[in-house]
């Protein structure tokens, strides 16, 4: 029984100290923002894409299980630029119908793309959803086979068409496969071209460049070097392939988001579990016109971070939106990073409270602060609410320093101790897909953990992160 008690006991400690440091590290991040409004019902609502609109408002787009007609529907709701709703509207049947992207069309309307179990030939299908300035339907496109075919991204293309891009697992070549859907001004399809190998590619989003093609990003299991890795494709006009590049290491790095930038190049973010300090981290990769690699930049702790959405901002650096389970108050918060051009932080900010709150979609307001999306579980009315934060525009401050890392502290305490030696051992001779496999075992990151590693906990046996505490009470600036 005694034994029982030292061991409960340690793990309080260990609870407390991880709770008192992340609460030091993030600062007081509420009192950054210059508003937050939650929106929803008793239910499941989830927030992924936010754009700002003629007015000077913002449009949302996500899902909600508190209203509408089925399991989940597309949710959109317009709101001023305080965030005060001006009107929201459902969208669905009576499956599951999830909206990840959401744009203003050149006539004041609305363009929505997601995934719809309830119309449509297949499993799910790409489910495009035109509106009007208010949100009534004009019209609406399912594009699909007999299995799983998800959409998350939509543009509006130069000639008044739309572009579309998710995966497919009814066409292609694999288990998925990128797919990318052209249609014209009023959702006929005009093409659609499908990029893979025999494995699971993901595109995630899409962007129409500058000479009229296209540049799809994802993650892909078919090349690359590791498990999975960012895929970078670029297309003509009718969606032929130009090339490709992958991007990546041993273990699983995932593209989420991708723009053209002012010199004509890409911006690209995601996480990565090859690179970093911690379990996964953000992941900024710049390249050239050709995919060709000019820069990367990983982001985070000891725990988890992971970056949905970037955007190039008028003083030509980045701003960079996810979720960490290292900085904040709860187990996921928001968390924003700034950079300058070249990808060195600026300032890093996290928001949240004591549940989980992860942010999906970042855009650049006129007045040069930024206008966030996700989902809390920490505020509002249900279970989980849409969660739109406005943050004011920051001017340039030193980063603080990171932590310093200590390699052998595999469960993350801020210190090498019998603790992470019992680990270590535990996942001793494991490689990645093991059923005792341990990324944090893997100290070196060769993909296998074995006497290197163990050598490595050894030099550092009895050390104790030094924690420049003070220096990161405003880290959140």
């Amino acid at each position: 029984m005694k034994g029982k008690v030292v061991s409960i006991t340690i793990v309080l400690l260990f609870l407390l100290w991880t709770s008192a440091l992340r609460t030091m590290i993030s600062g007081g991040t509420e009192s950054e923002s210059i508003w937050n409004v939650a929106y929803g019902g008793f239910n499941h609502d989830v927030a992924r894409s936010v754009q700002k609109t003629g007015d000077g408002g913002y449009i949302v787009a996500g899902w909600t299980m508190s209203f509408g007609a089925g399991l989940t529907d597309f949710w959109l709701i317009k709101v001023d630029s305080n965030g005060t709703m001006q009107w929201n509207q459902t969208f669905g049947g009576i499956a599951n119908d999830q909206a990840y992207s959401v744009q203003q069309t050149s006539d004041e309307g609305y363009i929505i793309v997601g995934s719809t179990e309830s119309y449509g030939a297949g499993l799910s299908d790409f489910w495009l959803v035109k509106t009007d300035a208010e949100g009534v339907t004009q019209w609406g496109k399912t594009y699909g086979g007999i299995y799983d075919d998800v959409a998350f991204c939509v543009r509006q293309t130069i000639d008044g068409g739309y572009i579309i891009t998710g995966y497919t697992d009814s066409f292609g070549a694999g288990f998925s496969d990128f797919w990318l859907v052209k249609t014209d001004t009023n959702g006929t399809m005009q093409w659609s071209q499908t990029f893979g190998g025999t494995g699971f590619d993901r595109a995630s989003s899409v962007v129409q460049t500058s000479d009229g093609g296209y540049m799809i990003v994802g993650e892909t299991d078919s090349f690359g070097a590791g498990n999975f890795d960012f895929w970078l494709v670029g297309t003509d006009s009718v969606g032929t392939t130009l090339w490709s590049r992958t991007y990546g290491g041993a273990s699983y790095d995932v593209a989420r988001s991708v723009e053209q930038t002012i010199d004509g190049g890409y911006i690209i973010g995601g996480w990565t579990n090859s690179f970093g300090t911690g379990g996964s981290d953000f992941w900024l990769i710049k390249t050239d016109g050709f995919g060709s690699q000019h820069w990367n930049k990983t982001y985070g702790w000891i725990f988890d971070e992971e970056a949905y959405s970037v955007q190039q901002t008028s003083d030509e650096g980045y701003i960079i939106v996810g979720s960490t389970q290292s900085y904040g108050f709860g187990g996921w918060d928001f968390w924003v990073v700034k950079t300058d051009t070249n990808g060195t932080m600026q300032w890093n900010q996290a928001n949240g409270g004591i549940a989980d709150d992860q942010a999906y979609s970042v855009q650049q307001t006129s007045d040069e602060g930024y206008i966030i999306v996700g989902s809390t579980e920490s505020y509002g009315a249900g279970l989980s609410d849409f969660w739109l934060t406005k943050l004011p525009y920051k001017p340039e401050k030193p980063p603080p320093p990171p932590p310093p890392p200590l390699p052998g502290d595999i469960n993350g305490d801020g210190r090498v101790d019998d603790f992470d030696l019992i680990m270590l051992n535990e996942a001793y001779g494991s490689s990645s897909g093991s059923p005792n496999w341990n990324q944090n075992a893997d100290i070196n990151r060769d993909n296998i953990v074995d006497v290197l590693d163990l050598n490595i906990l050894g030099q550092n046996y009895g050390q104790i992160l030094e924690l420049f505490l003070p220096s990161f009470r405003n880290s959140s600036y």
